[in-house]
């Protein structure tokens, strides 16, 4: 946990800055829908994320724009779209406060999480867990998911 929390403290700084005018990505349609009442409704007790009517969706767009739209960073709303993405789809945006961004690399989010389990002890448990037939996500749904998104994202 040491090592765990002083890398925490090294990366906090760059993690948030002030929200500008720039351009971001937000989705549009149910994962869209999901992502900015994610923040604002209460969680269930029982919550279970049903991937078939997103890649059904996803996979019927036709354009783009079908589904996501892009607007500016101080368009975000902590009562409605907090979520997005930069122009090129490489960062996660969330908004934290009215005037804040929380900001990820989503290559560098995936390294972290890999370093931290394998920090805590957690190296090759997934593994083990899909060799025994246990998986956290539907592969099937994931890959529809994968290639329902827009190009060059």
């Amino acid at each position: 946990m040491a090592a765990l929390t002083e890398w925490f403290a090294r990366i906090w700084p760059r993690l948030f800055r002030k929200t500008t005018n720039s351009p971001v990505c937000v989705v549009k349609g149910p994962l869209g829908a999901f992502l900015d009442n994610a923040f604002t409704a209460p969680m269930p007790e029982n919550f279970n994320l049903d991937f078939e009517p997103l890649v059904g969706y996803y996979a019927s767009v036709e354009t783009q724009g079908d589904a996501y739209e892009t607007i500016r960073e101080s368009d975000l709303r902590l009562d409605g779209r907090r979520v997005a993405f930069s122009e090129d789809w490489s960062k996660f945006v969330f908004l934290v406060s009215q005037d804040t961004l929380f900001e990820l690399e989503v290559e560098r989010m995936e390294t972290a999480v890999e370093e931290n389990l394998r920090t805590l002890g957690f190296k090759g448990f997934f593994r083990a867990l899909r060799r025994k037939g246990y998986s956290f996500i539907d592969e099937a749904a994931a890959n529809g998911l994968r290639e329902a998104l827009p190009p060059g994202s």
